[in-house]
Parts: C-alpha cells; structure tokens; sequence
C-alpha cells in the first residue's frame, strides 16, 4: 500500500489483484482500486473509486543475487533482436559466447545449458524460435550449485505468460554465396493456463569443396618407415535435417509441465576424392573414391514437470526417450577394386530422472537428484563380403546430494555424488565401475555489484551422461566401432575462480580456471596394410590453467564486449609438451532507432589435448547489420569475408606423426542472409510493458520477486 501525502490529501492505492511473475520489472495490473479521501471538507466525508490502468515499476539492467545473476532486456534491445539467440548477444552477458552463425554458446569452452519457463531445452531451435519482446529476463549462472549442480553453466530464460490468443514465428537464415540454410517456424495457441505450439525447423549444409592436405609418418615394429601423403577435395552435406515436434506447456499457481512429441530425420550425404602417395617400406600412388549416404529416423518424447510443495519443498521430473534406425551406406572405389557395405543400426535412449530441493530457516537448502541414463545400439554391416554384428550397452545411475547456506553476503555449497555404470560391448563381458564426485562453492558479495566466486571438484571419470534427444550419430567408415573413450579411469581435480565488478554501465571481471588430469589415456593407431601400430602416450599428467579478463559496456544502444586471456597446456611423460595460446575476443555494437551493426573478432582458436593432438585455426571476424520494424527483422552478415578460414591439427609420438590442413568453406568469405517475422493474434492478458532500466528497484515485492 502506498501513501502518497499533499497537503490535507491522502491518497491510498489498493491493488485488488496484480499477479507479478518471477523476474518482471514492469507489470500492467487488470483492476486496481483507489480510494481517494479527503479527511475534511466541512463536516462532509468523500470517497470514490477508479480504475488505474498500468502500474510500471522501474530496475537497473543487471541484477544481482547470491546464485545468479539476473539480466533484464532494454526495450531497444528487444526493438532490434532477430531472435532469441540474438537478443542475447545483445544483452552484452561478459563471458557468454555465441556463434553468429552456428548459435553454438558456451562458456569458457563448455556447453551451455538452456531453460526457458523453468524447462530444459532440448533443441537448439527452441532460443531460435522465442520472440525477442517476449523474453523479460535472463538469469545466467557459471557455477550452477544445488538443483542444477550437475550443469557446467546454465542460463534461465523467462518469457511472457499469455491467457488466450497465439503467435506465429517463422525464420530463416540462408548463405548468399554458400548452399546453407537454416529454417524454422512455430505457431503457438494460449489458453489460460495452456500453450499447445507446434513447430518445424530444417537445417542443410553443402560444402562443395573442402581441400584437406594430410600427411603421416609411422615407424613399424621392425623399424621400417613410411610416409603417406594424402590430397583430398570433399563434398559434404553434414548437417542437412529436419526436426518436427508438438509441444504442451501447462502453467500452474505450483506447478508446470511439459511434455514434446518429435520426430528427427536426418540425410547427410559425402563424395571424397583421394590421391595418396607412399614413400619408404614401399612405393606405390593410389587414387581412389569415397562415397556415402545414410538416413536415419528418430522419433522422440520428452517431459518435465516442477511443482511447488507445502513447506518450502520443491519437486521436479525429468525424462525422455529416443529411437534411431540409421543407415548407412559406404562406397569405396581404389583402382579396379570396388568395396561397399551397408550398415544398419538400431540405438535406443532412455533417460528418467528426479531433482527434491527443501529449504529450510536460517538459510540451509538441502538438495537431492537421482537420475539413470540407459543407451542402447545394435549394429550390423558388412566386411569384406562377411556380415559382422556389433553392439554396446550401458547403463549409468547417478546420486547425487547437496547442501547450501546463505547468509547476508555469503553463499557456500558442498554438492556429491557417485555414479555407477554398467557397460557391455558385444561379445565381451558386464562391466562397471564407479564414479565418485564432489564439488565445493564459494560466494561472497562485498557489494551488489562486486562478488568472488570459487568452486573446486574432484572426480576419477568425465561425466558420460548423455542428456535428452539430440541424436547425431557417426558410423565409421568400414569398420562401426561404438565405446566411450571416457570409460577409461581419470582423476580430474579442477578449481575456478571468478571476480565481477560493475560500476554504473561498466561490467569488469578476472577469471582464472585450472584442471590437472592423471593418468593419461594409451593412443593406438591403426594401418590396414598388415600392420598395427602400438603408441603409448604417457603415465603422466595432464595440466591446463586459463587466466582471463575481460570488460563489457552497455548504455544507449551502445555495446562493447572484450576479453583478453590465454591457455597454457603442459602434458608430462615421454611424449610430453608445453604450449601457451594467447587470445582476444571482442565485440562492438550500435543499435539506433531500429538499426543495429555489429562488428566481432576472436583469435579462434587453440588447443592441445591429452592424446596430444595439437590444433589451431585462423582468427574469426565478422559484421552484421539489422533492421526491424515492428514484428519483422532482417540481418545481413559476412564472416572471413577477406581471408579462408583454415585448420591445422598434429599428432606427436615417438613412432607416429600426423598432421592435417583443412579449409573449411563454410566459415570463411561467407555471406549470408537472416529474416524472421513474428505476428501475433487474439486477445492477451498477462502482457506486461516494457521495463525502463535506468532507475533502480525501489519496491519490495520486485526485489524478492527477481
């Protein structure tokens, strides 16, 4: 209730009802009553009532809380924002990284893991699809604790609930001077508490021409050398599928659900040409041809459920189910010889799992989750005229606990857990093993906008898990070989630190990050000439420590994003290595009115792993411009649009070596074009307006709210 004093006057504002959904800052309220009173006027009292129609509250852009930090999108930004992947590289999030072209987003190299309405997003297209003036915030965590502490970072969007009416949205992106194309579409229908949408979205990519240039040198048991050097010029279509699904949304005061209904068709196509010569053990020039062809269908359910129960209490479900028939169909053609197989494979997935959450007084949370995830594939195809089965199966149930205080400027997070895996590949025995995890953070807040974060973990295995229906999967050529690397034993041990500071528009922050793996993993190399060829890489251990700054700025259209760091790789035994890669990446915008340009470069990209494969690739740099007008965006964009966007990958031991160059057409000199309309029809309730962020929350409710 506010009082408002002028004179003799008192003015008193009763919100009869105002729902204010989590994270809003500005809220349109049905009916208010206002009850006006004069307390003299004579001897006579007067009372009346109206009707106040909007109730606008005002916060600053950036909102910080002791577990995330909470983003409000500007009117301008949503007025020039293409879609919702765009919307967020407008909203200068520092360490968030997003392609302009893939959409592909992580954070210090790891992937990123979307909510939207508190429900995990199991397709890339569903940002792609969100209207940019339906999004009201953004809560964007780097070191996700409790509920989601299985997350290398997750990002929460929260979008606008309708009662009635529906949106239409349809967008495409399509390569001027490139076969690529990326279209989507998505009709939504609100009912009170009901969204029923329905959408569709296909992707295609046609490398006509992709040089790569290999040469290797083995060293065999009896100490004969060969040096192979290999040309080849590819023609690919690797990313050419379709994705069709229903979904149902239900809102509820406690609860919400979804449930999606799918069904993924994917037909990647190759065509390779090779010469190949050798020189040492023995002499010979080959030319030869590959070719293959694969189809694969893949019908999908996934659902999720979170409800509020009495007592502080939260509970929520999770699960999916996946089928892929995938075929494939290999050529290979070497002088008079022809070879061909067909491969066909039958692979299931099956993930259920449970998240509790309890918070109890003074501050303690206590969490718990248990999750299984089960995979399944049958494969057979032929070799040299001979048909060969193969198969693996696994299973993997995760436990996992938590614990959280917090006080006034402090958080502290102990989460644990162990997995246990059961894995069989055909014709071999059960196996299993276990997996302890365990995670410290550690949050302190010297002022709203200036906190340090820490979080260290210890773990003997990378997480094998595989989450929900985003089946893409590689037949070998030849030979199918199905296994998770990953089930070899590793100790990990990682710590992460994180400063951030803002001042004003000015966002600063350092991170450091470091993990040390042991032991190594054992490299084999195989060659089809008679021969196997045996490599051990090392007993030692793998070390990496990133150091990074960076500073965004973001004020009156203008947009500014650059960080600055550098890896350093140290890999000990006989094969061992140093190396240090500095980078810088950054970006720059301008958004006036309803035109946007934008500029971007990043020295992409470096990396050396623990099998000792060394890699690089040219700087990416690229510009954008858009323009939107009401519910229509366009956005015209070049990347490389000077220089060919090269690869180069090498692999060192004693007895092996590997190097290979690659141009990849479709990230260099490319042009492309990107559209989207959203149109919306019937009648809304719960539209809010846009929030004006340049003042600060001064209202109680909307500061617990966000």
């Amino acid at each position: 209730m506010l009082k408002i004093l002028h004179s003799h006057r008192i003015l008193r504002f009763v919100l009869l009802f105002a729902t204010i959904p989590t994270g809003i800052c500005a809220m349109q309220a049905h009916v208010q009553e206002i009850t006006c009173k004069q307390d003299t006027i004579g001897t006579d009292s007067v009372s009346r009532k109206v009707e106040l129609n909007e109730v606008v509250v005002k916060s600053r852009r950036k909102i910080h809380k002791m577990d995330q930090d909470v983003y409000i999108p500007t009117p301008l930004q949503k007025k020039v924002s293409v879609d919702g992947y765009d919307l967020l590289r407008n909203m200068a999030i520092p360490q968030l990284d997003i392609d302009a072209i893939t959409n592909e987003t992580t954070v210090k190299g790891k992937a990123v893991t979307f909510f939207i309405d508190n429900h995990i997003v199991t397709n890339a297209h569903d940002v792609k699809q969100l209207s940019p003036s339906d999004i009201m915030k953004v809560e964007y965590d780097a070191m996700p604790t409790g509920e989601y502490a299985q997350y290398d970072c997750i990002v929460k969007i929260t979008t606008i609930r309708k009662d009635r009416g529906g949106n239409i949205m349809v967008a495409g992106m399509h390569g001027l001077n490139k076969n690529y194309g990326d279209y989507n579409g998505v009709a939504r229908f609100f009912r009170q508490r009901v969204e029923h949408s329905v959408a569709c979205a296909e992707t295609y990519s046609h490398d006509l021409d992709s040089p790569v240039t290999q040469t290797e040198h083995f060293v065999f048991p009896n100490r004969d050398k060969l040096d192979k050097n290999l040309e080849s010029r590819a023609s690919s279509q690797k990313r050419r599928n379709r994705n069709l699904f229903y979904n149902f949304h239900y809102y509820g005061d406690s609860t919400t659900v979804n449930v999606r209904l799918g069904y993924l068709f994917r037909k990647p196509e190759t065509r390779i040409d090779y010469q190949t010569n050798f020189k040492g053990a023995f002499d010979r020039a080959i030319t030869s041809l590959e070719g293959s062809s694969e189809s694969s269908c893949s019908p999908y359910l996934s659902f999720s459920s979170r409800s509020r129960l009495a007592k502080r209490q939260r509970l929520s479900f999770r699960g999916s189910l996946d089928y892929s028939n995938n075929r494939f169909n290999y050529l290979l053609k070497e002088g008079s010889f022809e070879n061909s197989n067909y491969t066909k494979e039958h692979y299931y997935r099956l993930v259920l799992g449970s998240n509790y959450t309890k918070s109890m007084s003074k501050g303690w949370t206590l969490t718990g989750a248990l999750y299984n995830f089960t995979e399944r594939s049958r494969t057979g195809y032929l070799l040299n005229h001979a048909s060969v089965n193969g198969g693996l199966t696994y299973s993997e149930t995760l436990l996992e606990a938590g614990v959280s205080k917090r006080w006034a400027k402090m958080l502290t997070s102990l989460d644990g857990g162990i997995s246990q895996l059961f894995y069989k590949i055909r014709g071999e025995k059960h196996k299993s093993r276990y997996s302890p995890r365990i995670a410290a953070t550690v949050k302190y807040s010297f002022t709203p906008s200036f906190y340090v974060q820490y979080r260290g973990s210890l773990t003997n295995s990378f997480p094998t898990m595989t989450m929900y229906n985003d089946i893409e999967q590689d037949i070998d050529t030849i030979q199918k070989r199905r296994g998770n690397p990953n089930l070899k034993p590793t100790t990990i041990v990682s710590n992460s630190l994180n400063i951030n500071c803002d001042i004003n528009n000015w966002s600063f922050y350092a991170m450091y990050d470091m993990f040390i793996s042991w032991k190594n993993n054992a490299e084999f190399v195989d060659y089809d000439n008679g021969y196997f060829l045996h490599s051990l890489l090392s007993e030692g251990h793998y070390y990496y420590t990133n150091p990074e700054i960076g500073v965004s700025y973001a004020q009156n259209g203008f947009l500014l994003k650059t960080r600055f760091g550098a890896e350093h790789y140290q890999v000990t035994g006989r094969n061992g290595l140093t190396d240090t890669e500095w980078y810088i990446k950054s970006s720059v915008a301008y958004a006036i009115n309803a035109l946007n340009v934008g500029m971007y470069y990043t020295t992409y990209r470096h990396g050396v792993y623990a099998t000792l494969e060394h890699w690089s690739c040219t700087a990416l740099y690229g510009l954008t411009v858009s323009y939107k007008y009401k519910g229509f965006a366009v956005q015209a964009g070049c990347q490389n649009p000077f220089t060919d966007y090269r690869s180069h990958s090498s692999l060192l031991t004693q007895d092996y070596s590997k190097h290979r160059y690659r141009i990849d057409n479709l990230k260099g000199k490319y042009y492309y074009l990107k559209a989207s309309i959203s149109l919306d029809f019937g009648n809304k309730k719960h539209a809010y307006t846009d929030a004006d962020t340049g003042k600060s929350i001064n209202s109680a409710i909307m500061k617990s709210g966000l």
